[in-house]
């Protein structure tokens, strides 16, 4: 028996695949919901099911869970009342970042360059948001602080149209953690991940969990169009002076780039 055919009959692989189909009718559990991000990470056919089931999704929309309501289930948190509407972040408040009840929209720091749109207002930014995911403890917001061990979990509002994108953290000690692109091998150089050319809110499957050691992560959305490596952020991390409190923004010419400051707090125990 191959690798991929054992892997495919093991009961995480069928318990995986359960997972994300209960994920798109809307009656998963937040802890189900959990798991399955984290299995994600691990296992390219439940991925591509994943995806697969998001491009089905996108062709029938009257037939789908709306993305919001679908998320907001999975989290166990309330999604937003019928009709409400929607609050405003982001860029001098140019676009709404339908939250969703479960992420944060990033403070958009100041970018090098005027934002490249394609095709959209100049003055329309994307939208990163964050939650965090924590070991057998509540999915949550992430606004103002995150345990040391819980993962984060993100979904994007490309509304620039931008190409690209790139999520990264930075402690106090500048050790940068990557979150988008993956990068496990140090002999590698990723580049940012393709994204959807629209203004919908888009998952990203794998939650992601990195060994904090810190008291304080600045953690970095990057939107743009060229395909920027992991070395040259992390160069560009080097070279950026701190302010006379410590605080720093990460500049790419040509990227949008957010940035939103959490504390660190303990370990669950």
């Amino acid at each position: 028996m191959t690798g991929a055919k054992a892997l495919s009959g093991s009961p995480e692989h069928r318990r995986g695949r359960r997972l994300v189909d209960a994920h798109f009718r809307g009656d998963i559990s937040p802890a189900e919901e959990t798991w399955m991000r984290g299995h994600l990470v691990g296992c390219a056919p439940c991925r591509d099911r994943y995806e697969r089931r998001q491009l089905l999704a996108a062709v029938d929309p009257d037939g789908r869970l709306p993305a919001r309501e679908r998320l907001a289930r999975g989290l166990g948190v309330a999604s937003a009342r019928a009709g409400a509407r929607p609050r405003l972040f982001g860029a001098w408040g140019a676009i709404p970042a339908l939250c969703l009840g479960i992420g944060f929209g990033l403070h958009l720091s100041r970018p090098a360059l005027p934002p490249q749109a394609r095709g959209g207002d100049p003055g329309v930014h994307s939208q990163l948001l964050v939650y965090e995911i924590g070991r057998g403890g509540p999915v949550r917001p992430a606004i103002r602080q995150i345990r040391r061990d819980s993962g984060l979990a993100f979904a994007y509002v490309n509304a620039a149209h931008r190409r690209r994108l790139m999520i990264f953290g930075v402690d106090e000690d500048r050790r940068v953690f990557w979150y988008q692109p993956a990068w496990t091998d140090p002999r590698d150089n990723p580049a940012a991940v393709p994204v959807a050319d629209d203004a919908a809110v888009h998952e990203i499957p794998q939650a992601v969990t990195h060994p904090l050691r810190g008291h304080q992560l600045r953690l970095f959305g990057a939107f743009g169009d060229q395909p920027l490596t992991v070395r040259e952020v992390e160069a560009a991390v080097k070279r950026t002076a701190s302010d006379a409190s410590g605080r720093f923004d990460v500049v790419l010419p040509g990227w949008d780039v957010n940035s939103l400051q959490l504390a660190l707090t303990e370990a669950a125990p």
